[in-house]
């Protein structure tokens, strides 16, 4: 194919233009001519209502997320040999992904992971027939205009990810507000073109042509939580994990990175400062947030040996943990894990007998109490409220034996507003939310037993119909769980193909509207899910 991408001419000036009329004229058009373009693409992609499509019109769709608002044709467009990517934007991100789409598409000789329709023993698959489009467009697309409105590449909770992809004769343009967008609709873009070794005008092509695509998140927040702490996993498996979560237009990376009950690990099997740099930059640029998580405190267990609980030790640690945190992680949220370790004092510690009694009761709630509001003061007063603490919330059940030392309805004062809980329970979720907190869902996200129809049907918004309740569900994550995890031989992996199934389902039910509660899921969701299996498994292995 041809050159990846090109810019504008309006992107350099003459260094020896000063103030000459002739100079002065030429910025005083690119200022129209870029207020204009800016224009022009905010109304294309406000003015769309994003009005959700009905099931009974998905059969010719195979982007996974299903998008917002779809409307298509019956013909075929082929991309030239010279296609090529265009754009005003100077974003290293862009030019980046771009490089990396260009490769995904181009060079791989079974584009998407099949031979496409005109392989008879793949209609199935592909989803399909050509014969179905009598009208071929004689027309070859040579390019694909990349707009983008901001600059502003800061990657935290709330970032706009909407994106319009316009696939018509007159040619290709994907316009978006962010460059994370942009990201977004280069990964649609991609999953609709399919490859042929068969046809003879253009190896390219994309079916049921011409396309208007308007497509924004249901939730703000859709992440899978990976745990490193358990089990080492290369840098390079990683960064392939991460890549399948772009791929599925996830963008949180959930890092249980710390735990203190598990044993020390070698030197070899941890991660350096650079590592975790090298990692959250490479997450960024798939638009994927890294939120790390480090038990608290648990993460202390180790030090209660040596440290008094009820004494500043400990707390000290901690508190330097989280400093050293902030300079790792930008993001503007931090999980304290769940609080399950044993954390009553020692009773026969001769040098704190005064302080345990003047400081904190000896009790397990007690003693969390005090320790997590030395943490969350640090976070939300110390850091001017730049970031948020993250804390599950498990399932009632847990209240008999110690695990769960949060009660919604009993500790407001502990639980202060501005915490966000993970919640693997529905009824706890709807408790939370009518208390005034934001949450994260997990429930039936999680284990092996969970089959890629049942996470697909998992809407935990069901039954809340208040807008304001609504709007404090963030959204919701999965979970790779460690049994889960096989290392391939070279280190470079750990996708398996029913992993991506399942993840897929819960990607789709993050991203998608609502009207995916209606599906036939054998006929409008499974045949879309094998084809995306297929694709992510020619990428990442």
């Amino acid at each position: 194919m041809g050159k990846l991408f090109k810019s504008s001419p309006f992107q350099r000036f003459p260094s020896s233009a000063i103030f000459s009329t002739k100079i002065l004229g030429i910025a005083v058009f690119t200022i129209f001519f870029v207020l204009v373009m800016v224009n022009q693409i905010e109304m294309v992609i406000n003015s769309h209502q994003f009005i959700p499509l009905p099931s009974n019109q998905w059969s010719h769709i195979r982007i996974v997320p299903l998008p917002m608002n779809v409307t298509n044709g019956t013909d075929v467009y082929f991309l030239h040999d010279t296609f090529t990517f265009e754009t005003t934007s100077s974003s290293k991100i862009l030019k980046s992904a771009i490089q990396r789409y260009h490769s995904l598409i181009f060079t791989q000789q079974t584009s998407n992971g099949i031979d496409s329709s005109f392989d008879p023993l793949n209609d199935k698959i592909a989803g399909f027939n050509l014969t179905d489009n009598t009208n071929i467009n004689p027309n070859f697309i040579n390019k694909l205009v990349i707009n983008i409105i901001s600059k502003d590449e800061t990657l935290q909770l709330g970032m706009d990810e909407s994106y319009s992809l316009l696939l018509e004769t007159k040619g290709f343009e994907l316009n978006a507000k962010t460059v994370f967008g942009a990201l977004r609709g280069l990964e649609s873009f991609s999953q609709m073109i399919e490859y042929s070794r068969f046809n003879t005008a253009s190896s390219y092509f994309i079916q049921h042509c011409p396309w208007r695509i308007f497509d924004k998140p249901r939730f703000q927040h859709r992440g899978t939580l990976l745990d490193t702490s358990k089990q080492y996993i290369p840098i390079q498996a990683i960064q392939s994990f991460i890549d399948a979560l772009s791929y599925s237009k996830f963008n949180v990376f959930h890092w249980h990175l710390i735990v203190g009950s598990q044993k020390t690990q070698s030197n070899n099997q941890t991660y350096s400062h650079s590592e975790i740099k090298t990692i959250v930059e490479y997450a960024k640029e798939r638009g994927i947030r890294v939120l790390v998580e480090v038990d608290m405190p648990a993460a202390g267990q180790k030090c209660n040996i040596a440290f008094d609980s009820s004494t500043d030790e400990p707390y000290e640690l901690a508190l330097g943990l989280m400093k050293e945190t902030r300079h790792l992680f930008p993001e503007n949220l931090i999980h304290f894990g769940r609080y399950k370790e044993n954390m009553v004092c020692n009773d026969d510690k001769d040098s704190s007998e005064e302080i345990k009694k003047d400081r904190i009761d000896k009790t397990n709630t007690g003693v969390w109490e005090f320790f997590q509001s030395k943490i969350v003061d640090y976070i939300l007063q110390q850091e001017n409220q730049e970031r948020s603490p993250v804390l599950w919330q498990m399932d009632d059940d847990d209240d008999n034996d110690n695990n769960n030392l949060l009660s919604i309805e009993n500790d407001e004062s502990l639980i202060p507003k501005q915490v966000i809980l993970q919640i693997n329970q529905l009824s706890t979720l709807q408790r939370a939310i009518e208390n005034g907190y934001r949450v994260i869902a997990s429930n039936s996200f999680g284990g092996l037993n969970q089959t890629w129809q049942s996470l697909y049907n998992n809407d935990f918004t069901v039954n809340i119909t208040n807008s304001d309740q609504l709007a404090r569900v963030l959204g919701g994550e999965t979970n790779m769980e460690i049994t889960q995890v096989v290392i391939d031989d070279d280190k470079k992996s750990i996708i398996s193909q029913d992993w991506i199934t399942r993840n897929a389902a819960a990607a789709e039910r993050l991203w998608s509207p609502p009207c995916i509660n209606g599906a036939d899921l054998e006929r409008d969701v499974e045949p879309r899910l094998e084809r995306f299996q297929l694709l992510l498994m020619s990428r990442v292995n």
